[in-house]
């Protein structure tokens, strides 16, 4: 465990490509209201393969380059990849993925949804980590 005023904002801006993506938890905020929640901050560390779509909706990375989708490109990757090997560590969260799905890939799902994008914000992003 990590001293509590360990900040990992800190780590994660000293160290952006070893640890590129930081989940804060707000459950200590929600905690008065909902009892006791149990919190964990997650700072992914040590990031392997990228699948990405762009705004422009082109696919780049992992998973299969016949794919046009980047849902079908994802479902391919991970039947290639599979779950992590090894029994679970003694943390709660360890090794897996990285997942940004960003609103504008209902055009996926839905084709007759016009969801504009943001120029240079990605639509959708995995990581293995």
């Amino acid at each position: 465990m990590l001293p509590p005023d360990f900040d990992l904002v800190d780590l994660h801006a000293a160290h952006p490509s070893r640890y590129p993506f930081l989940l804060e938890s707000v459950a200590t905020d929600l905690s008065r209201h909902a009892g006791t929640l149990p919190t964990f901050d997650i700072l992914f560390g040590f990031p392997g393969t990228t699948l990405r779509l762009d705004a422009d909706f082109r696919l780049q990375g992992a998973g299969n380059p016949a794919e046009t989708s980047f849902l079908a490109a994802l479902d391919d990757w991970f039947r290639q990849t599979g779950p992590l090997p090894g029994t679970a560590p003694p943390v709660p969260f360890h090794g897996g993925w990285f997942l940004f799905l960003g609103y504008e890939l209902v055009r996926e799902v839905e084709p007759g949804i016009r969801a504009p994008s943001v120029p240079g914000v990605p639509v959708a992003v995995a990581t293995r980590i």
